[in-house]
């Protein structure tokens, strides 16, 4: 989902390098201290763990294995067995390796969120901007880089949204430079919406479905 049209060269001003490197700063800041006791977070991550460890070393992917009274199957297994295969079964067992997938995640929402506001907006600076502010929040940083659901199930509930969003951008942009900002959009652009092939639609459900999950 990489833009093809952003502006070129002539629009990376010190502005532009001055959000870059404020967000290149933002992501060191959620990969630094990943691994520390005294990460921002809440004791459910503690819970997860512990059912993730068992049930790694029973060597199975179910059943769940907890020895915390009414707390097996608190969640989905697939957030149990997203812990399993980056501890690689209890071999690379820290909580660096666990939090990994959330901060990939969340950094890959970054980037599409930052893509779709440059492409929007026509402007490089805007969209690094938007990244910045995203990874600003506080819920973004307290969920973004823990074991948890919020990174994983923010990423795959809204790729259905931003590839529709996409797809929107990429077919209309052609016509923006002839239509005016109040213009219909052409009978091409809302034809090119109604043919989403088969293949695509259950893409999107998958996508759906693992969030859910």
């Amino acid at each position: 989902m990489m833009p093809t049209n952003l502006p070129t060269s002539h629009s990376w001003s010190k502005s532009t390098l001055a959000w870059l490197a404020l967000l290149a700063l933002a992501v060191l800041t959620y990969i630094l201290g990943l691994g520390g006791q005294y990460a921002l977070t809440n004791g459910d991550e503690l819970v997860y763990t512990h059912i993730a460890r068992l049930t790694a070393a029973s060597g199975h992917w179910l059943p769940l294995v907890s020895d915390l009274d009414h707390m097996r199957n608190t969640k989905p297994p697939l957030l149990f067995w997203q812990a399993i295969v980056a501890g690689d079964w209890g071999r690379n067992w820290n909580m660096a390796a666990l939090r990994l997938p959330s901060v990939i995640y969340t950094l890959l929402i970054t980037l599409v969120v930052g893509s779709v506001v440059a492409r929007i907006s026509g402007d490089m600076s805007k969209g690094l901007m938007a990244a910045c502010i995203y990874l600003a929040f506080l819920c973004t940083f307290r969920y973004g880089r823990t074991y948890l659901t919020s990174a994983p199930e923010s990423f795959w509930l809204n790729v259905p949204m931003f590839f529709l969003l996409w797809r929107q951008l990429r077919s209309s942009r052609p016509h923006s430079a002839q239509a005016g900002p109040t213009s219909a959009p052409s009978e091409s652009v809302k034809s090119d919406a109604r043919t989403l092939g088969w293949l695509t639609h259950v893409g999107l459900g998958l996508a759906m479905g693992i969030g859910l999950a």
